[in-house]
C-alpha cells in the first residue's frame, strides 16, 4: 500500500535544495532525451465517412451554416465533420496490415463563448452548438496496404438504457465540481444535462471486448460492455493517493487512456490551466490503487499540453506534446517514456497540501526524479499540421495518429467578433466594453472552418 503523503510548507533548507535542484537539472531533467530510434516517415490515409454518421445542425443555423460553405465543401449541407479523432484503439489485427478499430468523438461541437457577468465578477462560458448531442464511438476499418481508414457504422454508449451527454455537470454524486465555464446554447441561455455526462478523451479495448473510456467531463474512467457499450462501472482511481492529487483532476478530466500489459490504465491529468507537467495516473483496475509520474514541460516552453496516450505490448509509453514555444510558434512532437528511473510523486510532499501550488521546481527540491521523455519526430516537420490527438500502436514500426477538426466549425459573435472577446450580461445581452451591442448583432454565427479528421501512419525504420 503506498504511504501517505506528508504535506510540509517549503522551509529555507527546502528553498536551498531547489537552487541546487535547478542546477543538477539544468540541460538534464528538464531537457528531453534523444531518441534512438530509427528515421521516422508519415503517410496521410484517405479518410471516408459516410455523410449520415455526420452531427447535422438544425434550424436557421444549420441553413446559414450550409450557405456559408464553399462548393464541393465536405461533408455537405449543414453536417458537421464527424470528429472521431478524440480517441481511437485497436479492436483487432486482420492480418496482412488490415485492423478493425474504435474511436470515439469527444463531448461534442462547442465554441468559447463570452465572459458572463454574474454580480461584480465575471465567469467565462462554453457555447454547445447541439446541447443534446451524445458522443459517438466510430467502427473503423483500417487497411495499410490501401491507404485508407473507412467508417463502417457509429454506436452510443447508454447509461440505464438512455445515451450519454457531453455537457459537463455541476455535480456528480457527493462531488461538488466548481467548473470554470458555465455551459449555454446558441442563443446563449444557461443549459444543463439532462442525461448522464460523457466526454471520450481516451479509450482502450480490453482482451474481452469491453471499452474503457478516459471521461474529460468527470474525473473518472468508465468501462463499457462489448456488445451494447453500456456502462458496467464508472470509478475514479486514486485510491492511495493524497486528497490533493486523487481530486486533481476535477477541473480537467482526464485525457488519454492506455492499458499496459500488466493490466494498469494510464492517463493524464494536469495540475492546473497552464501546467509546468503533466501528471501519468497509473491506476490497477483490481483495487484502484495508484502511482503518479510527473512529465515535466519541455525546455524553452510557454504552454503545452499531452495528448494521444498509447502503449505498445512491451509497455512503451508514446504520447505527442504539444503547445507553444517562447516565440510564440507551436509545435508538435512525437514523444515514448517509460517509468524506469522516475519517483512515484505520491511520495513527494505538497506545497501546502495543495495541487495547483506544487510547482515542478518544488518537486525537483525535494529530490523527485521526473520521466524522462525522448523525442521521437517533429510533428510538423513530417507534414501534420493539425493537432494530433490520439494515437494507437499497430505494429512495432507503425503507429497510427489521428487530428481533430473541432468538428469543421468555428463561432463569431456580434458583427465578426470572437465571442471569447465580448461579454454577456446577466439579461444574456451581448457586451462590448461594458456597452449593449445593437440587436443585429446579438447573435452567434457558424462558419465552416474548412478542417476535417485527418489520419495518418507514422512509420519508423527502427522499432519504436
Amino acid at each position: 500500500m503506498l504511504r501517505p503523503l506528508h504535506i510540509l510548507p517549503l522551509q529555507l533548507g527546502s528553498a536551498l535544495r531547489l537552487a541546487a535542484a535547478f542546477a543538477a537539472a539544468a540541460g538534464i531533467l528538464f531537457s528531453t532525451a534523444s531518441a534512438a530510434a530509427g528515421a521516422v516517415s508519415a503517410s496521410r490515409l484517405r479518410v471516408s465517412v459516410p455523410q449520415a454518421f455526420s452531427p447535422e445542425l438544425s434550424g436557421p443555423e444549420g441553413t446559414a451554416f450550409a450557405a456559408r460553405k464553399k462548393k464541393g465543401e465536405e461533408p455537405e449541407g449543414a453536417r458537421l465533420d464527424l470528429a472521431f479523432g478524440s480517441a481511437v484503439a485497436v479492436q483487432e489485427s486482420l492480418g496482412g496490415g488490415k485492423f478493425r478499430l474504435l474511436a470515439a468523438t469527444n463531448g461534442g461541437p462547442t465554441c468559447e463563448g463570452p465572459a458572463l457577468r454574474a454580480g461584480n465578477r465575471t465567469e467565462p462560458t462554453r457555447i454547445y452548438l447541439l446541447p443534446d448531442y451524445s458522443p459517438a464511438f466510430v467502427e473503423l476499418a483500417l487497411d495499410l496496404g490501401a491507404g485508407t481508414l473507412t467508417a463502417t457504422g457509429t454506436r452510443r454508449a447508454l447509461k440505464n438504457g438512455e445515451d450519454y451527454v457531453g455537457i459537463p455537470p455541476k455535480t456528480a454524486g457527493s462531488l461538488t465540481l466548481d467548473y470554470r465555464e458555465t455551459p449555454v446554447s446558441l442563443t446563449l441561455q444557461t443549459v444543463r444535462p439532462m442525461r448522464a455526462p460523457l466526454s471520450p478523451l481516451g479509450i482502450s479495448v480490453s482482451g474481452n471486448g469491453s471499452v474503457w473510456v478516459a471521461d474529460g467531463t468527470l474525473p473518472s474512467l468508465l468501462r463499457l460492455s462489448a456488445k451494447g457499450l453500456g456502462e458496467m462501472q464508472r470509478v475514479v482511481p486514486g485510491k492511495g493517493l493524497p486528497r490533493f492529487l486523487a481530486l486533481g483532476a476535477l477541473q480537467l478530466g482526464f485525457q488519454g487512456l492506455a492499458a499496459l500489459p500488466d493490466g494498469r490504465l494510464a492517463t493524464v491529468l494536469y495540475p492546473d490551466a497552464r501546467p509546468e507537467y503533466a501528471v501519468i495516473l497509473v491506476s490497477r483496475p483490481s483495487d484502484w490503487t495508484s502511482e503518479a509520474y510527473v512529465y515535466p514541460r519541455p525546455s524553452g516552453v510557454r504552454r503545452f499540453r499531452l495528448r494521444g496516450l498509447a502503449a505498445s505490448p512491451k509497455g512503451v509509453l508514446f504520447a505527442v506534446e504539444e503547445g507553444e514555444g517562447k516565440g510564440g510558434r507551436r509545435f508538435s512532437r512525437l514523444t515514448r517514456f517509460t517509468f524506469r528511473g522516475a519517483d512515484d510523486m505520491t511520495m513527494s510532499p505538497a506545497a501546502a497540501g495543495s495541487f495547483p501550488d506544487t510547482t515542478l521546481s518544488h518537486l525537483l527540491a525535494e529530490g523527485l526524479r521526473p520521466i524522462r521523455p525522448a523525442v521521437l519526430a517533429d510533428l510538423g516537420k513530417l507534414g501534420i499540421s493539425n493537432p494530433v490527438t490520439s494515437l494507437a500502436v499497430l505494429e512495432p514500426r507503425t503507429i497510427l495518429a489521428a487530428t481533430d477538426s473541432g468538428y469543421g466549425v468555428r463561432c463569431t459573435a456580434g458583427a465578426t467578433a470572437s465571442p471569447a472577446s465580448l461579454e454577456l450580461s446577466e439579461k444574456r445581452k451581448l457586451l462590448r466594453n461594458g456597452k449593449v451591442l445593437p440587436e443585429s448583432e446579438q447573435v452567434v454565427r457558424l462558419h465552416p472552418s474548412g478542417l476535417r479528421t485527418e489520419a495518418w501512419v507514422l512509420r519508423s525504420s527502427k522499432p519504436f
